[in-house]
């Protein structure tokens, strides 16, 4: 609105919740409001995810809340390479984008060119192809799942996962894509206008793994909030990133 793109750096998502009346009631409302005359090309960085005992006002997920808030884009890179291509096009993009890094994958390391590139909001990436499961992940969960689907690879399961990039806009059309291609594809029915609606008669296609709770700062050991990939003896995976990938973070 002033002719500048603002990027601002806010170190913990959590206190997101002190910006939201003029995120949410200006800043995503503005262009509408305007009659599309006034846009609002600023970006908000932050963080997402638990880190080691970091304590509940420290560790929340907030995404979530932010893209349902029509007039913001909400941007998760799971990769160095997607980290600045994304960051890139959210700067240059007309609307004001909640930009999450996860804490968890400050030390992750990819390749990123030099040279200048963006990648376009509202594209999925397949990560991995696979054949007998879809996993779609985000963020920091992309490499728990690429974690679980290598472990499923050797009981002979060939696990696809999806990165949707941008929870808005949303990708959903990979997403369902990929899904529809699985022995179980038809236990949710797919219309033609790419929304997705459960079948609950026919057993869930889609489950979410995270439990609602909040973090502690007392533990010696990594929360159980932060998933790992383990193959229990009567259950399905019940999470899925690697005690590999968590190594990382002594």
């Amino acid at each position: 609105m002033a002719w500048v793109r603002p990027v601002v750096d806010i170190m913990f998502g959590d206190f997101l919740t002190l910006t939201m009346d003029q995120m949410v009631n200006q800043a995503a409302k503005a262009h509408h409001m305007s009659g599309g005359h006034w846009k609002v090309p600023m970006v908000m960085r932050t963080t997402l995810g638990g880190t080691l005992r970091s304590a509940a006002q420290h560790s929340q997920s907030l995404h979530a809340w932010f893209s349902h808030v029509p007039g913001l884009k909400v941007v998760l890179p799971s990769t160095p390479y997607d980290a600045k291509g994304l960051l890139k096009t959210a700067i240059r993009d007309e609307n004001p984008v909640v930009f999450f890094e996860d804490k968890m994958m400050y030390k992750l390391k990819g390749p990123g060119p030099a040279e200048d590139y963006t990648i376009p909001l509202g594209v999925a990436d397949v990560k991995r192809v696979g054949e007998d499961i879809t996993f779609v992940a985000t963020s920091s969960m992309v490499q728990v799942a690429l974690g679980a689907a290598n472990m499923l690879e050797k009981e002979g399961i060939s696990a696809e996962v999806v990165d949707p990039r941008t929870m808005w806009p949303l990708d959903e059309k990979t997403i369902i894509e990929s899904a529809k291609k699985r022995p179980r594809g038809s236990d949710s029915e797919f219309r033609e206008d790419s929304k997705l609606r459960f079948n609950p008669h026919r057993g869930p296609n889609f489950r979410y793994l995270r439990p609602m709770t909040a973090v502690t700062c007392v533990s010696p050991a990594p929360p159980s909030t932060i998933p790992k990939a383990i193959r229990g003896s009567q259950e399905a995976w019940t999470g899925a990133a690697s005690n590999a990938f968590l190594s990382r973070f002594p």
